[in-house]
């Protein structure tokens, strides 16, 4: 809970900032770091929980999946960031 809770302040401060390690919307990422770079400012022991919060995967497969499972929700794709 409370790794939770720095990672929502850290991200509030990135948005804040204008940086973007992910697209949004039609604004492309702007900052790329190392995973390790990342893991160690965060202080995360274990590579595995810095690239479980901060990673995801945008391959064309990925997204037409997220694309029909919205579509067989009636969400449309449009409404989700």
């Amino acid at each position: 809970m409370k790794e939770a809770a720095s990672c929502i302040k850290i991200n509030k401060l990135l948005e804040t900032a204008g940086w973007r390690f992910f697209p949004v919307g039609k604004l492309p990422a702007n900052i790329q770091l190392e995973p390790k770079t990342v893991q160690g400012i965060l202080r995360h022991a274990r590579i595995q929980t810095t690239l479980d919060l901060y990673t995801q995967d945008d391959s064309d497969e990925t997204l037409a999946a997220q694309g029909e499972y919205l579509t067989a929700l009636g969400v449309a794709a449009e409404m989700v960031q």
